[in-house]
């Protein structure tokens, strides 16, 4: 008889062992036959009304347990592959999940990355308007060249200079 390792988890190959040893045994139902074995009083048979499966000398309960293992484990085989098939599921779709956050991570960056662009062409828009907009730039300013008093405006010297440079115009 083959030792049961007690493990974590069953893989696919220990469940299809089960699923032959469910295929070769007898059909079902079993039951647990009322009558006592003639040679002993305490014997009670499992039977699946064609077939004597097994005799027990032990509790009826434990009889009991045999005759419902026909149907217990095929359904409990059933169930846990049920719940593999659910856990795969899962695991899809937290894997999805995964791939979703990392997307939408990747997506704040570079949502950050653009705002933190526009709002370098916004500090140079800024500056540039605050050339133009300021009442100083039309003021005249007084100045000597060669000797001789003149004025002169600081916007006449610019001629769009600090707006090109804000667009990022070179010329």
């Amino acid at each position: 008889m083959k030792e049961i390792k007690q493990s974590v988890g069953m893989n696919q190959e220990q469940l299809n062992a089960i699923k032959k040893r469910i295929t070769k045994a007898s059909v079902g139902p079993w039951v647990v036959d009322s009558k006592n074995y003639p040679d002993h009083k305490r014997a009670k048979l499992v039977t699946n009304s064609h077939l004597y499966i097994a005799k027990t000398f032990a509790k009826e309960n434990d009889a009991d347990f045999i005759a419902f293992a026909r149907e217990d484990v095929p359904a409990l085989l059933a169930e846990v592959e049920r719940l593999h098939e659910e856990l795969a599921q899962s695991n899809v779709k937290q894997m999805g999940l995964v791939l979703e956050i990392a997307d939408q991570k990747l997506q704040k960056r570079e949502y950050i990355k653009t705002l933190h662009l526009v709002n370098e062409e916004n500090k140079r828009l800024r500056e540039a308007l605050e050339f133009y907009a300021d009442p100083v730039t039309y003021e005249p300013i007084s100045a000597y060249i060669n000797g001789e008093k003149t004025e002169c405006y600081p916007i006449d010297g610019d001629e769009g200079e600090n707006a090109r440079k804000a667009l990022g115009d070179s010329e």
